[in-house]
């Protein structure tokens, strides 16, 4: 398991939950969380099922359009943040 920190500087921290992370120099400094990528999950299963909530809305476009610019900025990865930190599923 990977986890990696959020600088200060990083854009899109915005406490806990779901992320996709574009990693650079060992630290996440982009992130975008699957609750403003898609409007419509919810999460209220908390993140317990946290890598079945990935693979149900990964494919879609607004996640693919996402990694595609965060692969302009470093390795993409998908995780939980929490606490300046981005532990990667």
């Amino acid at each position: 398991m990977n986890a990696y920190k959020v600088p200060t500087r990083a854009s899109g921290y915005d406490g806990s939950g779901l992320v996709m992370a574009a990693i650079h120099e060992g630290e996440a400094v982009k992130l975008a969380y699957l609750r403003d990528l898609c409007p419509d999950y919810d999460g209220e299963d908390g993140l317990e099922d946290c890598m079945e909530d990935w693979l149900a809305y990964g494919p879609r476009p607004e996640c693919r359009q996402k990694a595609l610019e965060f692969e302009q900025i470093g390795h993409v990865v998908v995780g939980i943040a929490s606490c300046w930190e981005v532990i990667e599923l």
